[in-house]
């Protein structure tokens, strides 16, 4: 069963990672396997803040949890 567009949000995400607070808002850094990839090919530009989302952002890669 798909999720409809509204919860299709990254704290519904199964790569998600753990939420963490930062000024107040709900933080998380998204683990799906293509920033593996990315890291593994240019480590030298790479950092945590390419990861990092906000709990109710959405994209394109999204895979709900089980």
């Amino acid at each position: 069963m798909e999720l409809p567009k509204s919860k299709q949000k990254c704290y519904n995400c199964k790569h998600a990672g753990r939420q963490f607070k930062i000024a107040g808002k709900t933080h998380l850094h998204c683990e799906h396997p293509k920033w593996d990839k990315k890291f593994k090919e240019h480590p030298e530009s790479f950092s945590g803040w390419d990861t990092l989302r906000e709990w109710w952002d959405r994209c394109d890669d999204f895979e709900a949890k089980k």
